[in-house]
């Protein structure tokens, strides 16, 4: 029994050794499991994010890949910009340089045009100042005043009608009144009083008798003839015969009007003095020869100017040839009819004034000066009328001739010697005729472009 008790004993051990072999290998292999479970937790960890490194560098790779694709495309977009701005810059710099080059032929050309614009103005101005345009310039004074003293001193310096081609001066005594001291200027008499009275709408100096006795004495005297244009001009008007002869030259029809020969020095043209032909007057003799052998009116005066035998000994000027009525002109110098500081007249016009005087003796009846009259008249006669508006500036024609900076022949009145050589200088100085050529001015050589 003791036997079998320490056997069963012994079994009992065994087998709780054996359970406890068996407990401690199952937990063993529990735990062997568990570490082999962890161990593939590991593993499968370490295998994802093995692959999610993978994915990850790959994914890194793949950015880099694009970002670099990106660069690259960055890259020759700005190196085809580059091209492009320095194509462009190239082609902005030919164009800059094309049209330099262009800037600079216009220029050229400009230039080239101002030069023979500014040759063909000079060759015109030097072949106008050729065309003789002869001017008998006269004034009337009277004996006190500021007239004398006024007009001593243009004479002095040689300034308004002194500077025409010949000059006189009429009055009615050679001594000033009341003082009875000799005139300043050298005088031409003429018969009657110079006193006038006023009347009409705006007291108007009725002048008439007295201009018309003046220009009876100009006729009388015949200088005129000598010369194309006749000019009147008052002693207070500020007068430019320079600015006066290039419209006389450059202006049509005033640039018409020349004498047609020689005047000779001593007229004679009455009766043709060729024996046999004595009836015949020295103008039917030279308007023969135009007429019939069609002869120019200074060939008609030389032909029958020839001493007998050979011709008539017709000393005579042009006013014996038969020429075109045109000739007879006279320039309206306002927008309200002729105003009497300045009147230019050609020589015809002159004459036939004169000779047409009987014609007009109904318009004496008009409170007129002698401005309005002549105009008047000069139109009754059928004597060619030109408006040239720019001979003469005054307040009498709704003007401002003071400081005497336009564009005019003459500006009125200015009655006093300093007034009167205030505007002579300012005008010198700042102004020009209106027809006069100036060949440095861009505005005036554009006219000849």
């Amino acid at each position: 029994k003791h036997a079998l008790a320490v056997a069963g004993m012994h079994k009992k051990q065994r087998e709780q050794v054996a359970k406890q072999a068996e407990d401690a290998g199952e937990q063993v292999a529990l735990e062997e499991k568990e570490k082999l479970e962890r161990a593939q937790k590991q593993l499968e960890r370490a295998k994802q994010q093995r692959e999610a490194q993978r994915l990850e560098r790959k994914e890194r790779k793949e950015r880099e890949a694009q970002q670099a694709k990106k660069e690259r495309e960055m890259e020759k977009m700005h190196e085809k910009q580059e091209e492009e701005e320095k194509a462009a810059l190239e082609r902005a710099k030919r164009m800059k340089a094309s049209m330099e080059r262009a800037k600079q032929l216009r220029l050229q050309q400009q230039r080239e045009r101002e030069k023979a614009a500014k040759r063909r103005c000079v060759a015109e101005r030097t072949r106008v100042q050729g065309i003789r345009v002869s001017m008998y310039c006269l004034s009337l004074m009277m004996p006190f005043g500021y007239e004398p003293t006024l007009l001593a001193e243009q004479h002095k310096q040689g300034v308004g009608i002194f500077a025409c081609d010949e000059t006189a001066v009429f009055s009615n005594s050679t001594v000033l009144l009341p003082e009875k001291t000799p005139s300043p200027v050298e005088v031409t008499l003429m018969p009657g009083s110079l006193a006038v009275t006023y009347g009409g709408r705006w007291g108007t100096a009725m002048n008439t008798g007295v201009f018309n006795r003046l220009w009876t004495k100009v006729v009388e005297i015949g200088d005129y003839r000598r010369y194309d244009w006749t000019v009147k001009v008052d002693p207070d008007a500020v007068f430019f015969p320079a600015r006066l002869r290039n419209i006389l030259r450059r202006r049509s029809p005033m640039n018409s009007i020349s004498i047609q020969g020689e005047v000779p020095a001593n007229m004679h043209c009455g009766q043709c003095q060729l024996q046999g032909r004595t009836h015949e007057t020295c103008a039917a003799r030279v308007q023969g020869y135009q007429i019939k052998k069609n002869f120019s009116c200074a060939d008609a005066l030389t032909a029958a100017a020839r001493a007998p035998p050979q011709d008539c000994g017709c000393r005579c000027d042009d006013f014996a040839c038969n020429v075109p009525e045109q000739t007879a002109m006279y320039i309206n110098n306002c927008k309200w009819g002729l105003h009497g500081p300045i009147e230019v007249f050609s020589r015809r016009a002159v004459a036939s004034y004169l000779a047409g005087l009987p014609q007009c003796v109904s318009l004496l009846r008009h409170p007129w000066g002698e401005d309005k009259f002549i105009d008047k008249c000069m139109q009754e006669l059928g004597v060619t009328r030109v408006n040239e508006y720019d001979v003469l500036s005054e307040t009498a024609c709704g003007e401002q001739p003071a400081p005497c900076g336009g564009a005019d022949v003459s500006f009125h009145p200015f009655k006093s010697i300093e007034s009167y050589f205030a505007c002579f200088g300012f005008a010198s100085k700042f102004g020009r005729g209106p027809a006069d050529f100036d060949c440095d001015s861009e505005m005036s050589l554009m006219t000849w472009m």
